[in-house]
């Protein structure tokens, strides 16, 4: 990887961790304020200076029970390479399923950790890769295409 990317890394990670603490609140973007996860990820790029712009269409908060459509992994998929779990790097974002589709988000910090806005967990949160919230889970993982070129010699 290159240092220019590794630094675009770097600008994401320390993004995401200022937004610590901002409560969950559904369809909001604002660090402090309210957010909820795909919100997050959108807020955090557009801070660090990078473009994932509205990944998804307005949705209801329990959409994914109820629809089939992969919203947030076609909105990823604009902006990001899927990538195997084996890849992942600090920066790369998660996904899990949830109810039917793909419908929850975080950000990979490294080793064990993620960040991500969570309703139980009341807002933006670090988490375990271990906890059986999310180890129980289906996940895909993606790596943004970042501006210099794809971080996997694509």
């Amino acid at each position: 990887m290159s240092a220019v990317i590794q630094l675009q890394r770097d600008a994401v990670v320390a993004e995401a961790r200022a937004w610590l603490r901002t409560p969950y609140h559904h369809r909001g973007c604002v660090k402090g304020v309210g957010v909820d996860c795909c919100r997050f990820l959108e807020g955090v790029w557009r801070a660090a200076g990078y473009d994932i712009c509205e990944i998804t269409q307005p949705y209801s908060i329990d959409w994914n029970l109820h629809r089939d459509a992969e919203l947030i992994v076609d909105g990823l998929l604009q902006y990001c390479d899927e990538i195997d779990p084996v890849q992942l790097q600090p920066a790369d974002i998660l996904a899990w399923r949830y109810g039917r589709t793909f419908a929850h988000v975080g950000i990979y910090l490294g080793g064990e950790m993620y960040i991500h806005s969570h309703r139980r967990s009341g807002g933006v949160v670090l988490d375990r890769m271990s906890d059986e919230e999310v180890r129980k889970r289906p996940m895909r993982c993606f790596a943004y295409r970042w501006p210099e070129g794809a971080s996997y010699g694509r």
